[in-house]
């Protein structure tokens, strides 16, 4: 959200960053409609050069919104997707866990004070390593 500072996480094939409420987690967003481990950031392999993906975990769902778009669209749960620099992960996507999945959002203000936007973003690093996870998670404000 504005007025988060950055926060740097740095992966190497086989690691992974979980994001949810869970104290386990490395990114933890304190709010109930979140899940304790929501969803999962992580290298795509050898194949993907480097490039991120997203796998939903959770009950209310993630969106996915990337540069250039106006909605979110919702993420399949338990499926991993590309996740392309400049795009941002809506979490939770669901602030009912009875809505419909699979729709799409452009959230207001006021569901905002309910949900966090995480931008992702891949560093120009000049010799390409991707080295280390931070030592204790990440707190983002109460949503």
């Amino acid at each position: 959200r504005d007025g988060c500072p950055a926060v740097l996480h740095e992966l190497r094939i086989g690691e992974e960053v979980r994001v949810g409420r869970a104290l386990s987690s490395d990114i933890i967003i304190k709010s109930y409609k979140v899940s304790g481990h929501h969803l999962v950031i992580h290298p795509g392999g050898a194949s993907s050069a480097g490039a991120l993906h997203v796998r939903d975990e959770s009950t209310n769902g993630t969106g996915l919104r990337r540069r250039g778009e106006l909605e979110f669209a919702e993420l399949p749960k338990g499926i991993s997707q590309l996740l392309p620099h400049g795009a941002e992960l809506l979490v939770p996507f669901r602030l009912d866990s009875r809505s419909a999945p699979g729709h799409t959002s452009k959230p207001t203000g006021a569901v905002l004070g309910e949900q966090s936007i995480l931008k992702v973003e891949y560093p120009s690093i000049p010799d390409g390593t991707r080295t280390h996870r931070p030592k204790s998670p990440s707190l983002l404000p109460d949503a």
